[in-house]
């Protein structure tokens, strides 16, 4: 058997705490990495997991959306149909109006404005006045004996 001297022993074991200690630095190292790794793998999957839909979801959306498109084809107006509706509508609002400006032009035709019912009362009224005048003269010509 071969025996060591304490120089050799001293140097082996200083290789072998040299290659341990080596050993544990790349571990350690290593297992950083992988910390590190996997705290950016839990972070990407939190913001994948945040900003995604499952299809669950997805597919109740899908559902609303095609309910709504169904809700819209069963009361959409073809631009046509529209166009002719809005067309009907402008030619009732011109007959109306024709009928009303008709309306107008009798009204203007047949009837006093306020400023000449006016003018003519005040007129009546002076009328009135003078027959008043020419009544209460006659009166007093008969009571003084002058007939």
């Amino acid at each position: 058997m071969m025996t060591l001297t304490p120089t050799e022993v001293a140097v082996a074991g200083f290789v072998v705490a040299a290659v341990f200690g080596l050993v544990c630095f790349f571990l350690k190292r290593m297992l950083t990495q992988v910390d590190k790794k996997t705290d950016d793998n839990s972070r990407g999957l939190q913001e994948l997991k945040d900003t995604t839909v499952t299809k669950e979801d997805f597919r109740e959306e899908v559902q609303k959306l095609d309910a709504d498109v169904e809700s819209i084809k069963a009361s959409y107006v073809p631009r046509k149909e529209y166009k002719e509706d809005i067309q009907a509508i402008k030619a009732e609002f011109r007959d109306e109006t024709k009928k009303l400006t008709a309306d107008v032009e009798e009204i203007k035709a047949n009837y006093l404005t306020r400023t000449d019912f006016y003018r003519v009362q005040a007129r009546t009224d002076q009328q009135l006045e003078k027959i008043l005048d020419v009544l209460m003269q006659m009166k007093g010509d008969r009571a003084n004996g002058k007939e």
